[in-house]
């Protein structure tokens, strides 16, 4: 019982790692909206998460195993070398001076991201606050 809701705090870890990295991506982009030749970047992580949750249902657990895409790719503070998010770079450009950042795009991502951390925040919070109040009246 005890791993499952280890691993499964493990994945919600994971999942708020991943939005923090989207969050620092889109800033970064937002900072260089100006920045003649600039490629936007953007985080993608949600298909591999997908992938290793349904995995995790079929045999029992809440574990996930990534990789990163290339070796290329930013590495993010906490996670290993074979974490679950990868950072793309297109190679399009909307603006004659060769910046590809979409300013209304970025901000829209930014507030979904924002959302979602929170949403996340919120599931581990309540998960912890279970956990307290299993140990709290366990004593009782």
């Amino acid at each position: 019982m005890f791993d499952q809701i280890h691993k499964m705090t493990q994945t919600l870890h994971g999942a708020l790692d991943g939005l923090s990295a989207r969050q620092r991506v889109i800033s970064n982009n937002l900072a260089n909206a100006d920045t003649p030749g600039f490629k936007a970047s953007e985080v993608e992580f949600e298909a591999q998460l997908q992938k290793g949750l349904a995995q995790a249902r079929t045999q029992g657990g809440a574990s996930l195993t990534g990789y990163l895409t290339h070796e290329k790719h930013l590495p993010l503070d906490g996670l290993p070398a074979d974490s679950p998010i990868s950072i793309l770079q297109p190679q399009t450009s909307i603006r004659n001076d060769g910046n590809s950042v979409d300013l209304e795009l970025e901000m829209t991502r930014m507030a979904q991201a924002s959302v979602s951390y929170s949403a996340v925040s919120q599931m581990l919070a309540g998960r912890f606050s279970g956990i307290k109040y299993v140990i709290d009246e366990g004593g009782r």
